[in-house]
Parts: structure tokens; sequence; C-alpha cells
């Protein structure tokens, strides 16, 4: 590794779960692929390394485990995300499958109410935690453009690409090489090394997307990486995007607006980013 682009910081201490957006610049800008000393594992974050990387499973394979330590990765050794083809693709057909449009047709229904409900115990409640009585992946962005969504519906769909584009709930996973990976500027990644692949910093990467850091519901490019890729894009996603369509069109007329009534409080996590606490009130 002496002639590879190295750096030694703390990727998991508690500031850099809290805030990794500066790390993840910093890290992009030094190289396609980074290889992080104190945790001896490639890093790579830059939109188009990542989504590559993302769409190439045999070179970039899941099957050693999608975690940093022997103990996660033997806990998760039969689970869907740390299987390659051709296993995984016949696992994968029993959730692509029900959570198909076709499938979740009918429950559409069902979501629409209980989303109403919600809406309707939310504003007698008046004061709520929005991660206990509302999401918890609502990024605070969003309530400084609720204004603008709630007059104009027609950009549910682009507001909830945004938010899983700026603050994607899985932030990284991890794969193993298995052959040498030119991932360009002269940078190989050998065989076998474990690689960190950032979904977070490559839905950030100012190369691909303009003013990456502010939330904009007006972004007209929902190419993000915050499902994945290929093989192991999220099979829930559609459910997803059904669920949160269906709570931002319940409180639309319900909810003029809504406000921080304290501090956020971030839920650290090695891979997944999200809030414990975010107090809000209706005024």
């Amino acid at each position: 590794m002496a002639n590879a682009p190295q750096s030694d910081i703390d990727f998991f201490a508690d500031s850099a779960l809290e805030n990794p957006y500066p790390l993840y610049r910093t890290l992009r800008d030094t190289a396609p692929a980074v290889y992080l000393t104190r945790y001896q594992v490639w890093f790579t974050g830059r939109y188009d390394s990542v989504r590559a990387a993302l769409g190439n499973w045999q070179t970039y394979s899941s099957a050693h485990g999608i975690g940093l330590n022997p103990i996660i990765n033997a806990a998760w050794a039969n689970a869907l995300i740390c299987v390659d083809p051709p296993v995984h693709s016949e696992l994968r057909k029993l959730f692509t499958e029900r959570l198909s449009p076709r499938h979740l047709k009918p429950v559409e229904a069902t979501i629409d109410r209980r989303a109403n409900e919600l809406a309707e115990r939310l504003v007698e409640r008046g004061r709520f935690d929005a991660v206990t009585h509302l999401a918890h992946d609502l990024p605070v962005n969003v309530i400084e453009e609720w204004e603008r969504l709630r007059t104009d519906t027609s950009l549910i769909e682009r507001a909830f690409h945004e938010i899983v584009r700026i603050e994607s709930p899985i932030q990284n996973f991890s794969r193993v090489a298995t052959k040498d990976v030119d991932v360009g500027d002269g940078v190989v990644i050998p065989r076998g090394a474990r690689v960190i692949v950032s979904y977070g910093s490559a839905n950030r990467d100012e190369r691909h997307f303009d003013e990456p850091e502010r939330f904009d519901v007006m972004r007209r490019r929902i190419d993000h990486l915050g499902f994945g890729l290929g093989n192991h894009a999220c099979a829930g996603q559609g459910l997803a995007r059904l669920e949160a369509h269906a709570v931002f069109r319940a409180r639309a007329p319900r909810v003029r607006h809504f406000e921080l009534t304290g501090e956020p409080i971030r839920a650290l996590n090695n891979i997944t980013r999200g809030f414990s606490h975010l107090p809000a009130r209706i005024p």
C-alpha cells in the first residue's frame, strides 16, 4: 500500500458519524479510491466509482459480507445482501415479486388511510417528536421547503428522491474486490481488498450533482444511489415511495407550517443515518 493514496482519518468517530460530509469530500478529492490506514480498508466515494462498483457484483463481491468485522459478517452470512448470484437471484425473487407495484396496489388504500389518521393525530397533538410520531429519516431540510411542497403536491416525487439523496438512509456498505481494480488516476485496488462503497458520499458528489449540499425539491436529476443499484438495489423502495407519498399527501391540506422546538439528535451508527429525536410542533 506504500504507493496508494492513504488517509488516517477516524472514519467512525462520533464527530464523523454526526457529520460525515466534510470527510467524504476530502476523500473524494484525494482520489477515486483511498486506503484508510486506521481500518485497513479502501474507501470509494465518487459518484461514478460507486455506481460502477454497485453495478459490477462480479468484481465487487458481497459474498464475504458487507460489514467491516468478522462478527457482523458471520451473523449476516445468510442475509440477502451478503450473497451473490446465482443464490442471490433466487432469494431476491421472493421479495421482488411481493414488493412489485402490482402486489402493492391493493395496500395503497390502507396506507393512505393510515397516513390520514396519523396526520389528524399530529395536528391534534401540536407538539411531537418527528422520529417517534412521524418518520425515522425525515431530514431537517424538508421543514424549510414545506411551504413549497404543500402548495404544489406535484413536487412530492422529487421531494422524496431529494430526501433519499441528501440524507441517504444507508451511508456505506462494503464489498471485497475479486481482482485488481483500476479505478482511474493511477489507483489500483488490489485483489482481496475490502472496499467501503459509500452511497452517502456519492450522493453528495459535486462532480455529478449541482450544489449537492443544498436540499432542493426542484432538483430534476433523480439518479441518486440512495437505494443502491444493480442486483443489490433496495427491494423495498417501491413500498418506501408509496408510504412517503401518502404521508406528504395527508399532511399537505392539514399542516400549513411546522417548526423545530429543540436540537435534533442523531442516532449514530456506522452504516445507517437518521435521528433518534427530532422535536417539532405544528403552530
